[in-house]
């Protein structure tokens, strides 16, 4: 089963022994019976979705308003 770095929140597939993200050691996989994902895997996967996805978009948008304020500023 992949497991998330705890200590950078990536994702890594299954059998690694090290993050592949940040080289750390990973915990080793015991299998529990259930496929439920802990409080604390659910925050470290938020955190990457968060920086990797809502940070460029806000970025993207803010740079994109700066254009058209400048732009319509030059053409009236």
């Amino acid at each position: 089963m992949p497991v998330f770095c705890p200590h950078c929140g990536v994702l890594q597939p299954e059998g690694v022994a090290t993050c592949g993200n940040c080289g750390e050691p990973l915990p080793a996989a015991q299998p529990t019976g259930d496929d439920k994902i802990t409080a604390r895997e659910m925050r470290a996967y938020v955190g990457v979705a968060f920086r990797y996805t809502i940070v460029p978009l806000m970025i993207a948008v803010a740079v994109l308003c700066a254009a058209w304020l400048v732009c319509s500023n030059l053409i009236q």
